[in-house]
């Protein structure tokens, strides 16, 4: 069982909020801010993950490693990724009462925050670790393809989109989908709490492989148009602002005839 750092957890949560909050307010005169914002969050802890994870005996074949957990201790080694990885979901969370989301996008949160918080407390850290690392990298993509939308540069939006649909399939598909199957085989637990995270891991792919369609749906929609996408908080929430708007205007078609 791994003791998480909750004042490390506290201290980044309340940075998160704030800067989040000050950026909300001021998302009319900098819209990409909240992107750019996510850029440098995700390509940070990326870097970090990487610089951490990669050197590690327990890294798994998958990764080039041999996955040796021999003398792990679980609060020196991940101490760091666990506590922004647990902070930033804790963070989107209390965002999602206050900024409009899908309930892919809740159902999301439950189960992210459910694998931090039940893989610290089952010693599955080191899968748990790469879960983070996998997930957040793509994410750095995703933030900059929606902060494109925001600059007049067919370029900037097409490069960032390719590197966004090229990297979400790799990580959180590829290598999501052999750290689940990895786990089942390799993580020794409880039969119910393998079940549990397993469980977990495939809903998150689940999640993920939705997402994707979406992802290509609107590169291709911004391919055939050549009109910026509205940017959000996710690409779900995209899905649903343009599914509000289509509503709305065909209110406005039948009030007119």
């Amino acid at each position: 069982m791994m003791s998480i750092d909750y004042q490390l957890t506290g201290i980044l949560l309340a940075m998160l909020l704030t800067v989040r909050y000050f950026v909300e307010r001021n998302k009319d005169r900098y819209p990409a801010a909240i992107n750019f914002f996510k850029v440098f969050w995700f390509l940070g802890c990326s870097i970090n993950e990487y610089l951490i994870l990669f050197k590690q005996p327990f890294k798994p074949p998958f990764f080039g490693g041999e996955y040796s957990v021999d003398g792990y201790q679980h609060d020196d080694v991940v101490n760091s990724i666990y506590a922004s990885g647990l902070a930033f979901h804790l963070h989107n969370t209390i965002t999602s009462f206050f900024v409009p989301e899908t309930r892919a996008m809740y159902i999301h949160h439950v189960v992210t925050l459910s694998l931090i918080l039940g893989s610290a407390y089952h010693g599955a850290t080191c899968m748990g670790s790469f879960v983070l690392f996998v997930h957040n990298v793509p994410d750095v993509f995703i933030a900059l393809a929606k902060a494109s939308t925001k600059f007049d540069s067919k370029i900037f939006t097409y490069a960032s989109g390719i590197l966004a649909l090229v990297s979400w399939p790799i990580f959180r598909l590829y290598f999501l989908g052999h750290i689940a199957i990895f786990t089942y085989y390799n993580f020794h637990t409880t039969p119910a709490a393998l079940r549990v995270y397993v469980g977990l891991l495939c809903a998150l792919l689940a999640l993920h492989l939705y997402w994707y369609a979406l992802l290509v749906k609107i590169f291709l929609s911004f391919k055939a148009s050549g009109e910026a996408l509205d940017t959000s908080e996710h690409v779900s929430q995209q899905h649903l602002q343009s599914t509000m708007k289509d509503k709305t205007s065909k209110k406005k078609k039948k009030k007119t005839t």
